[in-house]
C-alpha cells in the first residue's frame, strides 16, 4: 500500500507550522535549510541576472550627523568616510546612500544606478542612447574617492543621473576623466561630476 503524504505549503513550514508526530525538530530543521537556501540564492549571482542598485546621493550640512541619523535609519554604518564625503552600501532595501557635505543640505546631490561591470554601463549607454536619451559617452573617471566607469545623462528638468560601476578606491572627490570608451563626438551631454 502506497504512503500517503500530506503536502504542506512552504510558509507553514518555515513558520514551524502544519507537520505533527514529533514534527517540531523536523519543521525546525527544514525552516533551517529553507532558510539557508533562501540566503545562498540571494547571495549567489547568477549568470543571466548580476546586482544593481539605484544610489541616492545627497548634499548634508553636518557629515557627522548625517552618518549618525543614516547609520540608525538604514541599520548599516557607512562603507567609506573621507573629508566631505561618506557613501553605504545598504543591503534592504538595496541602495548606495552617498552624502556630500556643503552648504545647502537636505538636497539632493543626484540619483544614479551601480551596477557591477564596465559592459553594463557600456550596455546601458547603448540603450539610453538608442532611446534617445543624450549621455556623456562612457568614460573611465577618477571621482568621488573612487575610479570608476560611468555614463551621465540629465532629465528633462536637469537633474543628472550617473550609470556607473566602482572598480577601485581612490584619494579625490573631484573628477578626473582617465579614458573615453565610446565617442560620441559632438553629441555628447557636458561632462557631470558627483560634487
Amino acid at each position: 500500500m502506497a504512503r500517503m503524504v500530506r503536502r504542506i505549503p512552504v510558509w507553514k513550514v518555515v513558520m514551524g507550522e502544519g507537520i505533527k508526530d514529533g514534527g517540531l525538530a523536523l519543521s525546525v530543521y527544514f525552516a533551517t535549510r529553507c532558510k539557508n537556501w533562501i540566503a545562498r540564492a540571494a547571495l549567489t549571482p547568477s549568470k543571466e541576472h548580476t546586482m544593481s542598485r539605484v544610489q541616492l546621493a545627497i548634499n548634508v550640512t553636518d557629515l557627522d550627523k548625517a552618518i549618525a541619523f543614516y547609520t540608525r535609519l538604514f541599520d548599516t554604518a557607512p562603507a567609506k568616510v573621507k573629508p566631505g564625503y561618506a557613501n553605504f552600501a545598504i543591503a534592504d532595501p538595496p541602495l548606495k546612500l552617498v552624502l556630500f557635505e556643503g552648504r545647502e543640505g537636505g538636497t539632493l546631490n543626484h540619483p544614479g544606478v551601480e551596477v557591477e561591470t564596465a559592459e553594463e554601463v557600456a550596455s546601458a549607454e547603448r540603450r539610453l542612447h538608442r532611446a534617445g536619451l543624450e549621455t556623456t559617452g562612457v568614460e573611465d573617471t577618477i571621482c568621488c574617492y573612487a575610479e570608476k566607469t560611468e555614463t551621465w545623462m540629465s532629465d528633462p528638468d536637469g537633474a543628472h543621473w550617473e550609470w556607473y560601476v566602482k572598480s577601485g578606491d581612490a584619494g579625490q572627490l573631484h573628477k578626473t576623466v582617465a579614458g573615453r570608451h565610446s565617442s560620441c563626438a559632438d553629441d555628447c551631454a557636458p561632462a557631470t561630476c558627483c560634487s
